[in-house]
């Protein structure tokens, strides 16, 4: 299976009052501090129970019905499904294993720096 990338870049604004006194000027700076998470996961999925699948030939008129007990025969290991120890008979699990990492912001303020002019 390929492999999924989901990326995205948050953007936000300060709505913040800061007051100059006269004779001075006042450099403020928005101060984001971050942590970063790194993980790996694993999910199973498991597919178990009865199919069935109805096919009309609409020319022919003709309805075939096909009822299928044992997923096995569908759900191949050459497409990733492994048969389910201990489970219902014909049921078949699909495992996904991917790492995840982000990065996400802890704190924010600012600062402000004043000098005279």
């Amino acid at each position: 299976m390929k492999e999924m990338v989901m990326e995205e870049e948050l953007y936000w604004s300060l709505d913040s009052q800061v007051v100059v006194q006269p004779g001075c000027r006042t450099k403020a700076n928005f101060v984001i501090t971050e942590g970063n998470y790194f993980g790996m996961f694993k999910v199973d999925t498991v597919f178990e129970g009865k199919l069935s699948v109805i096919l009309c030939d609409k020319r022919k008129r003709q309805v075939t019905m096909l009822n299928i007990d044992d997923l096995r025969t569908i759900l191949k290991p050459e497409k990733g499904f492994k048969p389910l120890e201990g489970g219902k008979p014909g049921s078949v699990v699909f495992t996904n294993e991917g790492v995840c990492s982000c990065n996400y912001g802890i704190e924010q303020h600012v600062e402000l720096r004043e000098e005279k002019l």
